[in-house]
């Protein structure tokens, strides 16, 4: 993925297209620097992309640069964690839980 910031319309693209491509569960992390369990979560989330390459989407939404996504979806707490799939927001994750995250993952994505 590319270093440009995601925005609540490219967002918006992204889980349209995935909706009439594979159906993915698309799982948005929604962080900032300086975020303390944001940054001790997020080897553990970029893990758990690579475990399930393929099987689901990873992206990450630094608030700091999208506000907009934060703001449409009532980000008030970090890290949040997103699900969405079918072009539907699904749950809401917010705390760095990792257990919960994957129990969603296991829901969701099969």
């Amino acid at each position: 993925m590319s270093n440009v910031p995601l925005t609540f319309l490219s967002l918006e693209q992204l889980i349209l297209s995935e909706k009439n491509a594979t159906n993915r569960l698309i799982v948005l992390d929604c962080y900032a620097d300086w975020c303390g369990p944001c940054k001790r979560i997020a080897p553990e989330i970029d893990r758990l992309s690579a475990k399930y390459n393929g099987q689901i989407i990873v992206l990450k939404a630094d608030i700091e640069e999208c506000d907009d996504i934060a703001e449409s979806f009532r980000v008030q707490s970090l890290p949040t964690f997103l699900f969405f799939r079918h072009g539907s927001l699904l749950d809401k994750i917010e705390g760095a839980n990792l257990d919960l995250i994957h129990s969603k993952i296991n829901l969701y994505a099969f």
